[in-house]
């Protein structure tokens, strides 16, 4: 399964992670677990103002295993608006081969920085209140 996690204000950004990350593994995250857990893989690219193809390939190493302690393991792309079309291009493939123990959270600013392709691939989430949807009606 893919989210897109569309968060506009990045003061909340952790903290509604944390909550969607929990209603995914059923119990509460803390901020060490999204550091820690073996099954949270994060890609953040804080220095470059883009997410490359190579970048994309290490989180689909790291995906092909199955869960060590969860009965879930999830990626995570940080600013996900930063990926390249080449490594938008790249994760669609990973993300249409997914096993049904992997998900995949895009988190964006927008959910229209990223391809149409990869949009009708996944559930769009939103955070802001009066939007279609929130991480609190969220339901496998």
């Amino acid at each position: 399964m893919t989210y897109i996690l569309v968060e506009k204000r990045r003061d909340v950004e952790k903290k509604n992670l944390r909550a969607f990350l929990g209603k995914i593994f059923k119990k509460e995250i803390s901020m060490e677990d999204l550091e820690t857990n073996p099954d949270i893989h994060n890609l953040e690219n804080i220095e470059k103002n883009s997410i490359g193809i190579e970048e994309v390939k290490e989180l689909q190493k790291e995906m092909i295993y199955k869960p060590f302690q969860e009965k879930k393991q999830v990626a995570i792309i940080h600013d996900a608006q930063k990926l390249t079309h080449e490594a938008q291009n790249s994760l669609l493939k990973a993300l249409e081969e997914s096993k049904s123990y992997s998900v995949y959270i895009l988190h964006v600013d927008n959910e229209r920085n990223l391809l149409p392709t990869i949009r009708s691939r996944s559930r769009i989430v939103y955070t802001q209140p009066g939007k279609s949807e929130d991480i609190d009606n969220l339901t496998d």
